[in-house]
């Protein structure tokens, strides 16, 4: 039976609309957010065992699991108990799949409208549900690494057929297209290591191996012994010889070598006697005016916290996140990001009820990447850092618009390249 087979029966309609109830969405949504999490996440993991070290990493993690999807109806009885769900396939899915979790939740938010901190909580659910599966079948079977990878690998084509719409965005964002017509088992480098050792011991003598074996070896070593033996002499005198030019040739390069280092050093010595500068001793002009220092601006965080300390305020401000910026065409955040990303978890640890919406515009993403795709990149990756700064990820939400504009009004409008925090509860 196909894994999505086995996922189907378990996300029955009774499943989903358990879910939808808890999430307040419909069940339709759910529906399609399992699908479409399901196709990108069983793709990723195709790519993860696709090499040797990943497919071992993928088979360890997976038989470590200790969730049976048994115990689903059980854990769906409350918004508590789906959320342990989740958090348990956060887990699993940053061990085995890193980078895998913000391109999968932002094809769901496209598939579904959904707001990203559901279509996280319903990605790291299916992640357990699949990887629960796969659990099972390793300890049904009894799967090697190999094996597992190989039945990853026949699920190609039902990959295709759960969510056809959405196969080239998910292709796209997973980067999986190429194993769809070209995946292959990885070997097994240490086994075949292993299997040539066992080889190459059992070959104990000369007498096994088979043109070198029994009466003909000994006939053939006996009848040109004298041969040998002449041979052998005339290989000596060869070897002397040759002793004796290799010598020669040393102690002549030697002395050569010493007289040419000599030279050398005799050179180097009038070079740095030699004078190199004759300005040297000038006194450096110190009438030249600086370069004025950069200015710092104040960090958003101070507007932030005014804003969330007077209550007469309502929620829905939206800051312009300053300092906070990528190197060109990039994920990777430049050094002032971490400051003010701390910034803004010292505010929501301050204020717990607190929870924002990263805004992210890009305008310097370079082909095949699009200005949108790099912005949902950025906008997940500042998830991730408050994540690991300590603030939960259903307090942080995330929008990616393109490169946007500058307000219509300007006389020449220019693409933006900006990060703003909104918050939508205070």
């Amino acid at each position: 039976m196909s894994l999505f087979s086995l996922l189907k029966d378990i996300t029955s309609d009774k499943v989903v609309a358990q879910i939808a109830e808890l999430t307040q969405e419909t069940p339709a949504n759910v529906q399609k957010a399992f699908e479409v999490s399901a196709v990108g996440l069983v793709g990723s993991l195709l790519k993860r065992v696709s090499s040797e070290t990943g497919m071992k990493l993928v088979h360890d993690q997976i038989s470590k699991i200790t969730f049976d999807d048994s115990d689903l109806a059980n854990s769906l009885k409350s918004t508590d108990g789906l959320m342990q769900l989740a958090a348990s396939g956060d887990k699993i899915l940053n061990t085995i799949l890193p980078n895998v979790k913000s391109p999968v939740i932002g094809l769901i938010s496209k598939a579904t409208s959904m707001r990203n901190s559901k279509s996280s909580v319903l990605c790291t659910v299916n992640m357990l549900l699949i990887t629960s599966v796969l659990r099972n079948h390793i300890k049904a079977q009894n799967l090697s690494p190999e094996s597992l990878a190989s039945y990853l690998g026949d699920q190609r084509e039902g990959l295709l057929e759960v969510s056809p719409a959405d196969n080239a965005s998910i292709i796209e964002a997973t980067g999986i297209g190429y194993l769809l017509t070209n995946f292959s088992v990885p070997q097994n480098t240490t086994q075949k290591d292993a299997t040539a050792t066992d080889i190459t011991s059992t070959i104990k003598d000369d007498s096994q191996i088979p043109f070198l074996s029994g009466n003909d070896y000994e006939k053939t070593t006996a009848n040109y012994a004298p041969i040998f033996k002449w041979i052998g002499a005339g290989l000596g005198a060869v070897v002397l010889v040759a002793g004796g030019l290799y010598v020669w040739n040393n102690i002549k390069s030697t002395t050569t070598d010493n007289t040419d280092s000599t030279e050398i050093a005799q050179n180097e010595a009038r070079v740095i006697v030699e004078p190199v500068d004759t300005n040297a001793n000038k006194v450096p002009d110190t009438t030249t005016t600086p370069e004025p220092l950069p200015t710092v601006a104040v960090p958003t965080t101070n507007a932030m916290q005014a804003y969330l300390a007077d209550t007469t305020k309502a929620k829905g401000r939206t800051f312009r996140f300053d300092n906070v910026d990528f190197e060109n065409n990039s994920v990777k955040s430049k050094p002032d990001v971490s400051t003010a990303i701390g910034g803004l978890v010292g505010l929501l640890k301050k204020h717990p009820n607190a929870q924002v919406k990263f805004i992210v515009y890009a305008n310097d993403a370079q082909l095949p990447l699009t200005n949108k795709m790099l912005a949902i990149k950025r906008a997940y990756e500042l998830k991730n850092l408050m994540i690991n700064g300590g603030i939960s990820f259903v307090r942080i939400d995330t929008e990616a618009r393109g490169n946007g504009m500058e307000s219509k009004i300007s006389p020449s409008p220019k693409p933006l390249r900006e990060v703003y925090v909104k918050f939508v509860k205070k």
